[in-house]
């Protein structure tokens, strides 16, 4: 099957989301292992960074694999519940910042900018020619 022009943005735009993600957690992987390192509970658990970004990884491209390659509504609905629950962390970060509590303001304002592209993405897994890729009616039907 051929990819529309919807779902080739959509990957481009998930991609892209996705791999400015990475770079800030490289660009952040001392201060957050420093975080770990001073409690004394979570010290030893150097293997904790490096699962979760295994963990990350794995997700988005299972994520990738079943909306592009696999055309399934599921996981487009995953994408778009996991894009909700960013819209909410952004307005999160959002009010830290206005508020002058945002621990890193640069930082703040990187991660919102994933989650606009993020969600640029998932609007795309709407439009029509991506509806119909999916399987998806095109027109809703309406009980006369």
């Amino acid at each position: 099957m051929i990819k529309p022009r919807s779902i080739v943005r959509f990957e481009q735009l998930y991609w892209l989301s996705y791999a400015i993600a990475i770079i800030v957690q490289i660009a952040t992987w001392r201060q957050r292992q420093a975080m770990l390192d001073v409690n004394p509970m979570l010290a030893n658990m150097r293997w904790f960074l490096p699962a979760t970004l295994l963990t990350s990884i794995l997700i988005a491209v299972g994520l990738w694999y079943l909306t592009v390659r696999r055309a399934s509504a599921v996981g487009k609905w995953i994408i778009v519940v996991l894009a909700a629950l960013s819209i909410l962390q952004a307005l999160g970060s959002l009010y830290a910042l206005a508020i002058g509590t945002a621990a890193a303001p640069g930082l703040t304002l990187v991660n919102v900018l994933v989650t606009v592209i993020y969600l640029a993405a998932t609007v795309l897994l709407f439009r029509p020619d991506a509806r119909a890729f999916f399987g998806e009616p095109l027109e809703e039907v309406t009980p006369e």
